[in-house]
């Protein structure tokens, strides 16, 4: 089992014992607003998704959870091919975790999958997030109507050496005060 460990959050790989954390917080609908399927998920419909995407082998799905192993999300690297990947099935109950989980899982691609660029989509009403990414140097390349969610999405994409450039100092300070 893969495990990335941060100062106050650690990325776990994620098995079917998680979901029914992941179909939880799928379900909730202040979460739900926000992902691409806002149907709610059953325990069911979650474990065969889980199992259905191991079997792809071109992704990296995590739980998030803090140091106590406190369930506080899910986080992606996925279709991973010719060195890009997107990041996103980005779900965060704490924001100090959420801030963490993202450089690690940055990190982890950029330094130990080879990644060179990484790119996401983001519901625009999710100002948050995208903003969010912003500060750790992803740079917004459009945004676009989504025909079945009718809403915009905003498209951002960063390379290797935008991510290892950024002076993600303050962003560090943050999560060791918390």
């Amino acid at each position: 089992m893969k495990i990335i460990e941060g100062l106050k959050t650690n990325l776990v790989e994620v098995t079917e014992v998680d979901a029914a954390d992941i179909a939880r917080l799928r379900s909730n609908p202040e979460i739900n607003r926000f992902l691409s399927s806002q149907k709610p998920i059953s325990v069911e419909e979650q474990i065969e998704w889980i199992r259905q995407n191991r079997k792809r082998g071109d992704n990296f799905y995590f739980k998030i959870t803090d140091k106590q192993g406190a369930f506080k999300g899910t986080i992606s690297l996925y279709n991973i091919k010719n060195h890009e990947a997107e990041f996103g099935r980005f779900i965060a109950t704490s924001t100090i975790n959420a801030v963490e989980a993202e450089f690690l899982i940055l990190r982890f691609g950029f330094e130990k999958v080879g990644l060179k660029r990484t790119y996401c989509r983001t519901i625009e009403d999710n100002r948050k997030v995208w903003q969010m990414h912003s500060r750790f140097g992803f740079r917004t390349v459009g945004v676009q109507q989504d025909e079945q969610l009718n809403r915009n999405i905003v498209f951002q994409e960063m390379t290797r050496d935008e991510f290892f450039s950024k002076d993600i100092k303050s962003i560090l300070s943050l999560i060791e005060r918390a």
